[in-house]
This record gives C-alpha cells, structure tokens and sequence, in this order.
C-alpha cells in the first residue's frame, strides 16, 4: 500500500512537473487538428468558404502546441532555418513571386480586391507550409485518421445528395444558404479528398469500404451542378487506371511537361480553339453532352481575357485586375464583354497571364518544374496518389475556379496537410510490416 501510494505520488508530480515546465503530459492536439482538417468537406457543404478558417483554426492550435515548450520552440526554429537553406532556390522564387505579386497592387483597377487576394492566398500558402511542418515533428500515433477520413468523406458525401434530393433539410434548419450551387464547392471537396483513402494500405476490407466511398462520391459529384468535380474525377480515374500499369516515374514526367506546357501556351491554345470551334458547334456539342447549352460558356470568357493580355504582356494588370476586366474594356466589341464580365477568368494560367504578365507565368511554370523533381523522389505508393491528386486539383483550377480565390488555397493546403500526414502514417507501419 505505501509502495503503490509513494508510485502515484511520483507520477503526479511528475505530470506536474511536465506541465510547469511547459511539456504537456500527451500530445492531444494533433489529433484535434485533423479532426478539424477531416471535417472540410461536411463544413464547406454548411458554409462553402469553410477551408480558410479551418486552415486558419489548425494553424492556431499548433503554434500553441509548440508554444508550451521552450525546447520545441527552438527545435522547430532549427529545423525551419535548416530548411529554407536547403529549399534556398523554391524560397526565393516563391518570395520574388509573392514580391511581384505584392508590387502589382501599384497598377491594378483592382486595388481593394487585389489587396484582400494577396493577402488570403499569401496567409493560406504560409499557413499550410506552417502546418505541414510542425505536424511532421509530433510524435504523435495518427492510425485513428484513416478511418475516420472514410467516415468524413461518406457523410459529406451523403450531405450533398440529401440537401440536392430533397429541398436543403440540413441548411434550411440552421439558416445557411439553401441554393444548391452552394454546394458545388463541397462537391470539389469530396472528390479531392478521396485519393487520399488509397494511400495508406489495408486489407481486402478497407479496399472494398474504398471503393464503395468512391461510389458515393461519384453519386455526390454528379447530383451536383459543379461540371468542374465530375470532370475532375473522371480525369482522376482515368489517372488511377494509369498509375496501376505504367512507370510512374514516366507518367510524372508526362504530367510536368502536359501541365507546364498549357499553363505556358495557354493564350494560343484558346485562341486556335476559338477560331477551330464556331459557338453554334459548341452549344451542339454542350446540348449534347450534358445537357446544357452554355456549359462551353468557359471558351468564351478564356478568350476574351487571353486576346487582351497583349496590352500588357510582361507583368499584368495587377492583382485581380480580371474583376474590372469589362470597366477597362467598355468600349470592346459584344463578344468580347460578354465574356469579360464573369469577375475572373474560370482559369488560373489565363489569369496569371493576364494579372502578373510574362513574369508570373514564368516564375509559376520554374515553380511546377521544382515541384514535379521533389515529386520524383516521393515514395510508390505516395507518389502515385500525388499525380492523381495533382491531375485533380489542375483540373479544377484550370475549368472553374480563381486564381486568388482564398477558400480555393486554404482547401488544396489542407489537402496537402492530410497526404503529408497520411504519407508519414503509412511510413511509420513499414518497419513493423518488415518484421
């Protein structure tokens, strides 16, 4: 009895010790921090702005997750210094792109706009590189997260098809936006979210709860009105299929030259199209295909925006300067305003074509080139989850949304905050798996 009383008091006095000396007796907040990360599909389908505050949330909690220990503080400043020396080169593009970024507020019709973009989209960015750096450092155990992932990707995607199927029950009881447009973001979000189940391995039980979630969330995407999700997840699949008997390593140099190529050429390869393909023949083809007679509307607004980056080819019209796109251009023929008043391009190459110029376009494509050599050096299974990820994503941003739009940035990093941690997961089982 005295020997069991003397061992409690020790160990109580031991925690309290962890905690005056700022090191908590179990690391809890990681795991609040994916939770919130898991929960985006479900709270973007509530609210569809919902990934910036959630990133912004995450990024709370782990600053004072390492704020309790004077040690973690310094450790993490070292490791961070560390690794701007060694991503020297990614840091200084990536700071002379924010530079010009920042410096094309002095000329843009857009200065408000434009103020409020650069700033959400350079906090997301930051933000998630924050994340993604301090969860690498938790030693934490995170198995929970890959079940838990299928849950949160099940229900949002049973959420969008309920509130489209029968009139918004969930959002009209707590007062949200009814508009089923609204919920085209969650629909990006389900199917951007669901090669990150693949990437951790299972048995014959977790693929087939896999694929049954991959149903689901085809069901989601096409019940919804976002073209841009249903394209993205046939493009995906068609990727997977590719991924599953091919060199990875040459579908990833396929993919860097594809995807840097059209965010380069793009200009030219809307004009040519826009000469090939009348507007009657693409209403045809729309009308036939899906439905909807303005649904290459998108031909359109490319074009009008692409044939007037000429007027200003090395460094833009500034941050969102497409928003006063038909102000500048008034005087422009019919066509050509038309498709110049849709507050932004619906393409994120013709938009920084058109916003930061020649300059933009060329610092972007070097960043690709950089990012595609580190994605070389992933390991098997994450790399090919990566391209398909990455195939999504482009898809996206190159059909439908802006380039600056803050919830956009906010929900790609907290993507790239679960592949990186579901990538760690899935290392940390090898060397038990080797035994």
């Amino acid at each position: 009895m005295i020997e069991d009383r003397n061992n409690s008091q020790h160990l109580g006095i031991s925690a309290l010790n962890k905690i005056l000396m700022g090191r908590p007796s179990h690391n809890w907040i990681p795991g609040i921090v994916m939770v919130l990360v898991m929960s985006t599909p479900i709270a973007t389908a509530l609210s569809r702005n919902a990934a910036f505050p959630v990133l912004l949330a995450c990024n709370v909690l782990m600053f004072a997750n390492i704020s309790w220990s004077a040690q973690q503080r310094k450790t993490a400043l070292q490791a961070a210094l560390g690794a701007l020396r060694r991503e020297r080169v990614v840091v200084g593009l990536v700071a002379t792109t924010v530079l010009l970024g920042l410096v094309s507020l002095l000329w843009t019709p857009s200065f408000e706009r434009g103020l409020g973009a650069f700033a959400q989209t350079t906090v997301s960015v930051c933000a998630t590189v924050f994340c993604c750096f301090v969860l690498a450092r938790q030693s934490i155990q995170l198995g929970w997260v890959p079940t838990s992932l299928a849950i949160a990707i099940a229900a949002a995607s049973l959420v969008i098809i309920s509130e489209i199927s029968f009139g918004s029950p969930i959002r009209g009881a707590l007062g949200a936006s009814q508009d089923v447009f609204r919920l085209n973001r969650a629909a990006v979000s389900v199917v951007l979210f669901l090669p990150l189940l693949f990437l951790v391995k299972g048995g014959k039980l977790r693929l087939v709860g896999n694929i049954a979630i991959a149903s689901i969330v085809l069901a989601a995407a096409f019940t919804s009105n976002s073209e841009s999700a249903q394209l993205a997840i046939l493009l995906m699949s068609a990727t997977t299929m590719l991924v599953c008997v091919l060199p990875t390593r040459s579908l990833v140099l396929l993919l860097a030259f594809g995807l840097v190529a059209t965010h380069v050429m793009v200009p030219i390869m809307v004009a040519l199209l826009y000469q090939l393909i009348d507007q009657a023949t693409l209403e045809a083809w729309s009308a036939a295909l899906v439905g909807h007679p303005h649904q290459f509307v998108r031909l359109e607004i490319w074009w009008a925006h692409a044939m007037q980056i000429i007027d200003a080819p090395l460094f833009g019209r500034g941050m969102q300067a497409a928003h006063a796109a038909a102000d500048v251009y008034a005087g422009a023929n019919a066509a050509i305003l038309r498709g110049l008043n849709y507050g932004h391009p619906h393409n994120i190459s013709i938009q920084v074509w058109y916003e930061l110029g020649a300059v933009g376009i060329a610092l972007t494509a070097v960043l690709m080139v950089l990012f595609f050599r580190k994605v070389l050096k992933f390991d098997g299974l994450t790399q090919k989850v990566t391209l398909v990820l990455i195939v999504g994503i482009w898809t996206v941003a190159y059909i439908s949304h802006g380039a600056w739009q803050h919830w956009w940035w906010a929900l790609v990093g907290i993507i790239v905050v679960l592949l990186n941690t579901l990538a760690s997961i899935e290392r940390s089982k090898r060397p038990i798996d080797a035994k």
